[in-house]
C-alpha cells in the first residue's frame, strides 16, 4: 500500500502539470513484479481504480533507498548520494518544494528498508536548507504511524516549512481499502488516500492547503491528522506545490520553480518497526555474507587452477 500511495502521488503531480524532470522518486520497487502479486507488473491504490505503476519514473530503488540518500537529495548534495541516477533537488531561494513520504514509523523515527531516519536528523536537514536558502516555501506530507513525533515541539515555525502528518505523536495511522474483492491487502493508507483523492478532483488553483488539511482531517477518522511549522503557509494554494494544470499529464507545466520528491519503502508491521528493520538488516547481511563467501570460493578455485597450470601445484607433468 505504501508504494501504491507513492505511485498515486507521482501521477497527481504529473497530471497537474509538474514535468517529470522536476520530480524525484524513491521507491523500493519490490511489489509490482512480486511473485505474490496477482496482477503482475501492476499496482493499484483503489479497488478497480487506475493502474498506477505504469509511467512512474523511479530514480532510486532497492538498497539505494536510504536515509542518507534521502537527506542528500533534499539538500542538493549530489556528492553524498550513492547509487540511483544521482538526481538531487537543485533549488534556490525562489522555489517551492513539495515532499511526500510514505512508510512506517515509531516515536521519533520513520522507517527505510534497512535503516531509520530520526526526527533530529530530518529537522537538522530542513534547518540547513533554510540557512542555505534552498527554498522559498517547503511543504511536507508525512504518512507514518506516530508521524507527529517527527515535528511536534521540534520543527521551528520560522523557517518556511509547513508539515501535515497522518497521525499525532503517539497514535497509529491506518491502512485503507483493506476489504476489497481484488485479492489484495490494504491498497492504501487513510490519510494518503484522503489527500490524494481530494487532489484528483479539486481545482487546486482555488483550494488552499488549509482547505485540503481541513478536508483530510474530517475524512480521516482513525487517526488525528496534524499540522506543524509555519502555519501561515496554509493559506497558499495547493497548486503552488502540486501543480497548476488540470489537463492530462501530456501538458507541460509553466511552473519551473516547483520541485517535488515522492518517497516510499518496503512495508512491514508498524508496531514492530524497529524490530523489523533490525531483522531485515540481518537478512541483508546474511545475503551479503553468502555472496561474499561464494565470490571468495570462486576466486580461490580460479587461483588454484591457475597455480596448477603454471606448474606450482602438487601434480607433476611428464613430456
Amino acid at each position: 500500500m505504501l508504494q501504491a500511495d507513492v505511485c498515486h502521488a507521482y501521477h497527481i503531480l504529473r497530471s497537474h502539470g509538474i514535468p517529470e524532470e522536476h520530480i524525484i522518486t524513491m521507491m523500493y520497487d519490490d511489489i509490482a513484479n512480486n511473485e505474490r502479486n496477482p496482477y503482475p507488473g501492476k499496482i493499484y491504490n483503489k479497488p478497480h481504480g487506475e493502474e498506477l505503476y505504469t509511467g512512474v519514473k523511479i530514480d532510486y530503488k532497492g538498497d539505494d533507498v536510504t536515509p542518507q540518500n534521502f537527506l542528500a537529495i533534499l539538500e542538493g548534495n549530489a556528492s553524498a548520494v550513492t547509487g540511483g541516477n544521482k538526481r538531487v533537488v537543485r533549488s534556490n531561494a525562489h522555489d517551492h518544494i513539495f515532499v511526500y513520504f510514505s512508510d512506517h514509523g515509531a516515536s521519533g523515527l520513520i522507517a527505510f528498508p534497512n535503516e531509520m531516519l530520526t526526527a533530529g536528523d530530518l529537522n537538522s536537514a530542513l534547518k540547513r536548507m533554510y540557512r542555505r536558502r534552498r527554498y522559498d516555501q517547503l511543504v511536507f506530507y508525512l504518512e507514518a504511524c506516530e508521524s507527529g513525533s517527527m515535528f511536534n515541539g521540534i520543527l521551528p515555525a520560522d523557517i518556511g516549512v509547513y508539515v501535515i502528518t497522518a497521525a499525532n505523536d503517539h497514535e497509529s495511522s491506518w491502512g485503507y481499502y483493506c476489504d476489497n474483492d481484488m485479492r489484495l491487502p490494504c491498497m492504501g493508507d487513510q490519510f494518503s488516500i484522503n489527500w490524494m483523492e481530494d487532489s484528483d478532483v479539486e481545482q487546486l488553483n482555488k483550494e488552499s492547503l488549509q482547505q485540503q488539511y481541513e478536508i483530510v482531517v474530517q475524512k480521516t477518522n482513525l487517526s488525528h491528522v496534524m499540522h506543524y511549522g509555519d502555519l501561515s503557509i496554509a493559506k497558499e494554494f495547493v497548486a503552488d506545490f502540486q501543480g497548476w494544470e488540470m489537463e492530462p499529464q501530456s501538458r507541460v507545466s509553466t511552473l519551473p520553480g516547483t520541485t517535488n520528491i515522492s518517497m516510499a519503502c518496503e512495508g512491514y508491521p508498524t508496531s514492530d518497526a524497529r524490530q523489523t528493520i533490525t531483522s531485515r538488516s540481518r537478512q541483508q547481511k546474511k545475503k551479503r555474507n553468502k555472496k561474499e563467501n561464494r565470490q571468495a570460493s570462486a576466486k580461490a578455485r580460479i587461483s588454484r587452477q591457475l597455480h596448477d597450470r603454471l606448474g606450482g601445484g602438487n601434480h607433476s607433468r611428464s613430456d
